[in-house]
């Protein structure tokens, strides 16, 4: 910075009045934008409860599917409340300090910033820490030359975390950050939250606070000489490049952020000389103490990008949430979409898996009724040719029907083909759970796997229709003798005493052909009754299979259904809310473009090259990537130029009618155009690539906001 312009007392109040008129158009812009994402979100809230209506009219029955189900759909809603929130309260805040250009002081406890403010103030010192002490517990406002400057919680103290959180907050309102580093070798933990710093997009100045003893019993020949061997130009140097060396992992370059080195303690003894009328001593520690340095660059910085930096804080307030919102509903979209696909191909392959059950279980009763016929009319020629002239024969042909077990034979394999569709259910239930997280194995199992749906008493008690039958056969034989009786043990006991008296009937054939007619009769009337109670045992197994797949696999297939409806709507709601998100995010990025091109161009210049801008996307900080209609269309004048006023990288592609080159300088070839699929039918990109480095994944952000597509691969 040339330091014959911006002295350490520039008068910065015409500059300050400019950064106002930049305030009222940055927070016209921005209460334009919110009023816009008010309807958007609304529009998305209206979806949503169509969404849960749906649900609630035919609710999910599997237990905790309901409850998760509705938590998705809460989930959305709270993200758009803290989205309408985020946006409401930062603006406000913003609005209540319409009027002041806000410095943050920012850095990790005991890095000098309650010194500084002693410095700025020309306090009294009783704000700065002793020792290892945490002395900045709350925020602090003061201000210094117009400046408004807060001095919050230092970052990375022991129990520090409500204190960064607090650091963080005030941070996102600021126009500038001032970053208090220490020469002793920087710290990993200050690396990660400057990154953290600079993904809320703000512009930062790094002071580097070197400490250099300046005990009282010192002379000052050593300490002018401590001072010189530390802001030796070479180790200062050597120190900013190990900071920025930690931008490395994490994609940014900070080798352009500005950076000063200060002696704080030596400034703040100058301001107590000068109270003390020493003046001569003040300026000696002023000199030594580089803190006119510091004050140069704050005041450089506010003067040539202040107004700049205005409207873009009014701009970053609505961009930033909406980024990360953007990246978190398309995430959320393609989960939902892939779940949603993996439920609809388990259900497919249920259906076709019922469809095989269903046909296989018929064959095994028909398999099972064909033996149990083969058996019984085994038996029953064997009983008719033993048990013709019995009159106890109901009662044995009942001894023989228990035998066969033929309730309990049915029940075995009713029992045997409910748990060959349990175990359809649970295989179906693992290979869906192994994919979908938020439903557990237990929860459809206990539903779907507990309750017998076929039981013994709702089988049919098929052994007493065959022991029956005996009794009836047994009546149907005594009527040919003209006798008609009550089936059962009391009808054959009748029918003996009227045997008696018709005897002399019966003699009128003889004995043999009686005995053989009887015999005959007996098996025929058996088996046409073993016939009809095989059928209607028949028909009662193949009643409890359509009971067994209508109960428990139809269940699970309706269930699915469900699901996957619900899913398919929350999807939509994302896909809808993403999209309507990121066109708003371009019209943004677009309006601030313009914005910054007329302010250094003027209007009709600025109006030649934004003409030939067709879109803008925007990582606030780290990058903003202009789309240009034809290569050359934006200069690199205009490019440079922004780049140096809004404190982020400028990059332009040139848009192409090949969708895969255009994506390609997007990501700025790190991935070449035959490794990049487009999918239309779903707006899906597909990007084949192992590269890991961080720098592809903010390429990708701004992709995000380019492409009407969800990214995959």
């Amino acid at each position: 910075f040339n330091r014959d312009i911006f002295m350490a007392d520039t008068d910065l109040s015409k500059v300050l009045s400019e950064c106002c008129e930049a305030a009222r158009s940055g927070y016209e812009l921005a209460s334009g934008e919110k009023d816009v994402l008010d309807g958007i979100l609304t529009s998305a809230e209206e979806k949503i409860r169509e969404t849960a209506v749906e649900y609630k009219v035919s609710p999910c029955e599997i237990v905790g599917i309901g409850e998760t189900l509705e938590g998705q759909l809460s989930e959305i809603q709270g993200s758009i409340d803290d989205l309408r929130m985020s946006f409401s309260e930062d603006l406000d805040a913003l609005e209540r300090d319409l009027e002041k250009f806000s410095i943050t002081l920012f850095g990790r406890t005991m890095a000098g910033k309650s010194t500084l403010m002693e410095v700025l103030t020309e306090g009294d010192g009783s704000a700065i820490g002793m020792g290892a002490q945490r002395t900045t517990r709350d925020i602090r406002s003061y201000e210094w030359n117009g400046l408004a400057v807060t001095d919050v919680p230092g970052i990375g103290a022991f129990e520090g975390e409500e204190d960064t959180r607090l650091a963080f907050d005030a941070a996102k309102t600021a126009d500038l950050i001032v970053f208090l580093l220490t020469d002793d070798a920087p710290q990993a933990v200050e690396a990660d939250c400057f990154r953290q710093v600079k993904d809320l997009g703000k512009p930062v100045i790094v002071i580097m606070n070197v400490k250099v003893s300046v005990d009282s019993g010192k002379s000052v020949k050593l300490v002018e000489r401590d001072m010189n061997r530390a802001f030796d130009y070479e180790r200062i140097e050597e120190i900013r490049k190990q900071f920025c060396k930690f931008a490395e992992p994490f994609g940014q370059d900070w080798s352009s952020v500005p950076f000063v080195a200060a002696h704080l303690k030596s400034a703040y003894e100058a301001v107590k000389c000068e109270k003390e009328g020493d003046l001569e001593k003040a300026d000696f520690w002023r000199r030594i103490s580089h803190i006119d340095d510091l004050k140069s660059l704050i005041c450089e910085e506010v003067s040539v990008r202040g107004k700049y930096i205005r409207v873009k804080t009014f701009a970053d307030i609505i961009t930033n949430p909406m980024i990360e919102t953007l990246s978190g509903l398309d995430w959320q979209s393609r989960m939902n979409e892939s779940q949603g696909r993996v439920i609809a191909d388990k259900k497919r392959a249920l259906e076709k898996r019922k469809e095989s059950f269903t046909k296989e279980g018929k064959k095994r009763i028909e398999a099972f009724m064909m033996r149990l016929k083969t058996e019984l009319r085994t038996d029953v020629a064997t009983f008719a040719e033993d048990h013709y002239n019995d009159k106890m024969a109901d009662i044995e042909w009942g001894k023989v029907i228990k035998e066969k077990d033929i309730e309990g034979r049915c029940k075995t394999l009713l029992d045997d083909m409910e748990a060959e569709v349990d175990g359809i259910i649970q295989e179906t239930i693992r290979e869906i759970t192994s994919e979908l997280k938020y439903v557990s194995v237990d929860s459809i199992e206990r539903s779907f796997l507990t309750p017998a749906l076929v039981d013994a008493k709702r089988i049919v008690s098929w052994t007493s229709l065959i022991v029956g039958g005996g009794g009836t056969v047994a009546a149907m034989i005594l009527t040919l003798a003209g006798v008609e009786v009550a089936a059962g043990p009391v009808g054959w006991i009748a029918a003996g005493i009227g045997l008696a008296g018709g005897i002399g009937v019966l003699f009128i054939e003889s004995r043999g052909d009686k005995l053989a007619k009887a015999r005959a009769r007996l098996e025929k009337e058996l088996n046409e009754s073993v016939n009809a109670t095989c059928d209607s045992i028949w028909s009662q197994l193949e009643k409890n299979l359509k009971r067994l797949v209508k109960g428990k696999i139809d269940l699970v297939i309706s269930e699915l259904g469900k699901i996957e409806s619900v899913i398919d709507s929350l999807a939509s709601t994302q896909d809808e809310l993403a999209d309507s998100l990121r066109l708003e995010l371009r019209s943004l990025n677009m309006t601030f473009t313009f914005k910054i091109g007329n302010a250094v161009f003027g209007e009709e210049e600025a109006s030649k090259s934004l003409a030939k801008i067709t879109t803008a996307a925007r990582i606030p900080g780290v990058c903003t990537l202009l789309s240009e209609a034809s290569e050359g269309a934006v200069t690199d004048e205009f490019r440079s130029k922004m780049q140096d006023l809004i404190a982020e990288d400028v990059k332009v592609v040139t848009a192409n009618d090949d969708a895969r080159v255009f994506l390609s300088g997007v990501l700025e070839g790190m991935v070449a155009p035959h490794n990049i699929e487009c999918d239309e039918e779903n707006d899906i990109v597909t990007i084949k690539t192992d590269n890991k480095d961080v720098k592809l994944y903010n390429r990708l952000r701004l992709l995000e906001q380019f492409a009407p597509y969800k990214i995959g691969g």
